[in-house]
């Protein structure tokens, strides 16, 4: 969720719920019926007329049993979220099994490897987007309204939002500032029903007589057995995502968020938001020139953990050599020049209320730019850097550019390939 650090008095939040629902209901009926008679008649012809005589009797009985049942399953998920942005996935670990490749010949060298991947079962999983054992490439850093503006927003078309944008405004209002809401549902029933009928049907029928008499008796016996079950199910999935918007310090601090909640291509759903600074002292907050890289821990007080960035990007090319790029910011409303990124090989040294060592450091390259517009993102890229480790480099950057106090510096560090962050010493305990 965005907010300044400088500037924030309550956080804003964001609670994202998910609710699986499943009802299954039954419901089953018997009637059963039966009926039993007779029917007489007779008939006499005379000289004058005839006469008709009809005398019949019945019995019978009716009863019906009903019986109902439902059961009603419920999973809800509720996820708060604060000062660090969430990742929601479905997720493995795996075995990982190499086999050495021959070609029968004389040499006795190996082509290369085969692998195997087992998966170790698959779940679904909530993670931080700082976890250490992927890389999640965000725009903007969390705490700095600035880096908000203008983000970018991967894949993003105005068909695929699922919610129309409202605007949030954080204000110093104690109250904890304004609430937006969003749920959408999704149900589908199925219906099964039965039935069956099991019937009897008898009767029997007489008749005798001559030319001036005629008598017929008719016996009959019904019995019918009817059952009727049916069992739906009902099957809906419920989300929401509800936003707070929390509150400033101060009114001349005042600012709006937008959040834009949208469907990707790939069917990954994303949430990012639009900023704008409406207060009247934003710009004297940030008029002076900062440039910067974009920190994971930026209010970690572990001093290498707080150096710690992912804008910092590596490109593999066919020589086993990589390009590294280094993504800058413009942490201010105005220009900031003569930016110079010194980038070494190795981890600085880092102590508390110290400007981290890097005295033991290989520099591999200097890239420098005359200026860079306010609040702009640029890019610079050392090439063809061959590292003396692939399998785990770290690589450092010093930064500094006009403006800054003397001998003042920003220092960063991001470590090739991104995985192996986990395996750095001294990371996994602090982290």
């Amino acid at each position: 969720m965005s907010f300044d650090y400088k500037q924030v008095s309550n956080y804003p939040m964001v609670t994202i719920s998910n609710t699986k629902d499943v009802m299954t209901g039954c419901h089953k009926s018997t009637q059963s019926t039966w009926n039993a008679g007779y029917n007489a008649s007779t008939t006499f012809r005379g000289a004058i007329g005839s006469l008709n005589a009809h005398y019949g009797q019945s019995w019978g009985g009716s009863k019906m049993h009903m019986e109902n049942d439902q059961t009603n399953i419920s999973v809800h998920v509720s996820d708060s979220i604060s000062q660090l942005d969430r990742i929601q996935c479905y997720a493995s670990e795996f075995y990982l099994w190499e086999y050495p490749v021959y070609i029968p010949s004389k040499s006795s060298d190996y082509i290369g490897y085969l692998t195997i991947l087992i998966p170790d079962g698959f779940e679904q999983k909530i993670l931080t987007a700082d976890d250490p054992r992927f890389t999640y490439d965000q725009d903007y850093e969390i705490g700095s309204l600035l880096t908000y503006i203008n983000v970018h927003k991967p894949s993003f078309d105005l068909k695929n939002l699922w919610f129309e944008r409202f605007t949030l405004t954080c204000t110093s209002d104690s109250a904890g500032g304004t609430t937006i809401v969003y749920n959408k549902s999704n149900s589908k029933q199925k219906e099964d029903s039965k039935t069956t009928d099991d019937s009897v049907n008898a009767g029997s029928s007489v008749s005798l007589g001559n030319g001036f008499f005629h008598t017929s008796v008719n016996a009959y016996y019904t019995k019918s057995n009817i059952q009727n079950s049916s069992t739906s199910t009902i099957r809906s999935n419920d989300f929401s995502i509800n936003f707070q918007s929390g509150t400033v310090k101060d009114e001349s601090y005042e600012y709006t968020i937008t959040p834009v909640v949208y469907n990707q291509p790939n069917n990954v759903l994303m949430v990012v938001y639009d900023v704008n600074l409406v207060g009247e002292n934003w710009k004297e907050l940030y008029s002076h020139p900062d440039v910067k890289l974009f920190k994971v821990y930026p209010k970690s007080e572990d001093p290498k953990l707080n150096c710690f960035t992912r804008s910092i990007r590596f490109y593999e090319n066919a020589d086993q050599s990589v390009d590294i790029e280094l993504r800058l910011f413009c942490n201010s409303y105005n220009q900031a020049s003569q930016i110079v990124c010194e980038v070494y090989e190795g981890m600085a040294v880092y102590a508390s209320d110290k400007k981290p060592d890097i005295k033991d450091l290989k520099l591999i390259g200097t890239l420098k730019m005359n200026q860079i517009e306010g609040l702009a993102r640029e890019a610079m890229r050392l090439k063809n850097i061959k590292l003396s480790d692939t399998s785990k480099s770290v690589i450092t950057v010093k930064l500094s550019h006009s403006g800054l106090p003397d001998d003042f510096s920003s220092y960063y560090w991001g470590v090739y390939p991104y995985d192996s962050f986990q395996d750095l010493e001294g990371i996994r305990e602090s982290n």
